[in-house]
């Protein structure tokens, strides 16, 4: 699986932090048996990328994440703690039987990236965005 660049512990606790930063609920005493297990995979797969090295948090509290391949001209995705509401309009344009549609234009609206681009992401980095997404929306 290639060697971490980040210890366990260091990236359980950025994860945690930017849960914090964005007022995520991470308190599992409280979550049912099918949240907690939900909650549990997509932490894992932050905590992963974290311990690769593809995603961290910078200084202003976003979260970073180096994509596998560029998307047209861009080589990471900045995911703002402090953002508007324009992910949830962009959302919101699309019909509610178009689910991955509507996360895809949360993604881009928090990232700041067109919609378009997402669409040639590698599909690592795609899950990744998704698992955020997911985490921050739930």
């Amino acid at each position: 699986m290639g060697e971490y660049k980040v210890d366990k512990q260091t990236a359980e606790d950025e994860f945690l932090k930017w849960c914090d930063s964005l007022y995520i609920d991470c308190d599992t005493a409280e979550m049912t048996s099918e949240e907690l297990d939900d909650f549990n995979k997509i932490k894992k797969q932050i905590v992963f990328a974290i311990r690769k090295g593809r995603a961290y948090l910078n200084d202003a509290g976003s979260f970073v994440l180096t994509l596998i391949a560029p998307i047209g001209e861009k080589t990471e995705l900045i995911f703002p703690a402090n953002f508007n509401s324009a992910p949830f309009i962009r959302m919101d344009r699309h019909k509610e039987k178009d689910s991955m549609k509507k996360t895809l234009s949360f993604v881009a609206g928090w990232a700041g990236v067109d919609a378009n681009l997402l669409h040639k992401m590698d599909s690592k980095d795609t899950k990744f965005c998704l698992s955020l997404t997911t985490l921050f929306l739930a």
